[in-house]
């Protein structure tokens, strides 16, 4: 009995290691071509709406992937990850065309197929990975700051048509990797999931995770890029890779150590929101803290949503990702909205502020008790301790 418990164990750990492997080249297309060349093409075409219009269409898309999933009860597995992967090396042609051509319009056509991606390969890829993904996301996360930091030099002397070619071949070494992995299909419910007071937090948990990262997201391109804000006075895309990549990296990093609790993770968010709020100057600082911070949060608010997934007894794979794409999409909006429109843009970091009280209130990760407002009247210590 115990020798087939080992054997079981040893299989999961080879597979892991596999899924992980498959990811890593599909990390390098994603921080290449999508995250720094997908968005500094579309900013050199059409400048803040361009980054906007981008970033909308991708998220668009993906909601549109996330809900037909559940729609028309796709199975999961090595299947729907290789369509996913096909999708983005599309996705990467149709941005090359766009940037060749100055065309925003095959760059939303590429946006909209990296959303179609987005849409499937997570589902999947979370619902394959067996184990928790704390040290994967670290080492992810890592990773991470590399390729994005090495790409955001590259943008500035390579032309960006051998970054997008770079991350097609990525993506096709991902695709052939797929083949390798050994695992089974999950079979995705399209039946309409019963009421459970565990699943209604879950889906608020979910849905402002999404929200809060994505207005973060869409602000952090807009002001870096535009050169509102600069790291050491890089330029733009330099600034916006070097922002993106530390940031994430120390939250992912930090989120390892047993010297931190999420709670203190979103003490630190509150702390970069009111820095932004105080005033342009302080810009930089308070979105390195609101990216490392949303960086340490998201591994426990993953694991807690998976546990409401398992302890509800849902079929529904795909719970998660869709609720949290959702409020991407809110997010997303509401941010660019914010900055076309020429409104303050202190209305999205209230935005953000609003949103974290509601994680707070609904997220067990964070230990809300049934009263709430005491557990807010912690706060003013936990900021200043």
């Amino acid at each position: 009995m115990k020798t087939m418990q080992n054997n079981k164990l040893r299989n999961e750990s080879k597979t892991e290691y596999k899924l992980h492997r498959m990811r890593f080249y599909a990390q390098i297309a994603e921080k290449a071509g999508y995250t720094i060349a997908g968005v500094a093409a579309a900013f050199a075409i059409s400048g803040v709406s361009g980054i906007i219009s981008f970033g909308l269409t991708m998220l668009l898309f993906a909601n549109l992937q996330s809900h037909l999933i559940k729609i028309w009860g796709f199975s999961l597995g090595c299947q729907s990850l290789r369509v996913s992967l096909v999708l983005r090396a599309s996705s990467f042609a149709f941005l090359a065309l766009g940037a060749l051509n100055d065309s925003i319009g095959f760059m939303l056509l590429g946006a909209g197929l990296s959303g179609f991606f987005v849409g499937l390969f997570w589902p999947t890829f979370y619902t394959m990975k067996r184990a928790n993904i704390g040290e994967w996301f670290a080492m992810e996360k890592s990773t991470g700051v590399a390729l994005t930091v090495l790409t955001g030099i590259l943008v500035l002397y390579v032309s960006i048509y051998w970054i997008l070619l770079l991350s097609i071949v990525a993506t096709i070494l991902s695709f052939s990797m797929t083949f390798s992995i050994e695992q089974e299909h999950y079979c995705q419910s399209s039946e309409q999931t019963k009421p459970c007071p565990t699943l209604s937090s879950a889906r608020r948990v979910a849905f402002l995770d999404g929200s809060i990262g994505e207005s973060l997201r869409m602000i952090r391109r807009i002001v870096l890029l535009t050169g509102t804000v600069s790291f050491f006075n890089f330029e733009g895309i330099l600034s916006f890779a070097l922002v993106l990549g530390i940031s994430e990296a120390l939250g992912a990093i930090l989120s390892k150590s047993n010297l931190f609790t999420p709670m203190h993770f979103l003490a630190l968010a509150f702390i970069g929101c009111l820095m932004c709020i105080s005033g342009v100057e302080n810009w930089l600082y308070g979105l390195i803290l609101l990216g490392m911070s949303l960086s340490a949060l998201f591994p426990d608010l993953q694991i807690e949503l998976k546990e409401s997934i398992r302890v509800s007894d849902s079929t529904d794979l795909n719970f998660r990702e869709r609720n949290r794409i959702e409020g991407r999409v809110v997010g997303a909006f509401l941010a660019g909205s914010v900055y076309l429109l020429q409104l303050p843009t202190e209305i999205v970091f209230f935005w953000i502020i609003f949103s974290l009280l509601g994680l707070l209130m609904y997220s067990r990760t964070l230990h809300v008790k049934t009263n709430s407002f005491k557990r807010l009247s912690t706060l003013p210590s936990l900021l200043w301790n």
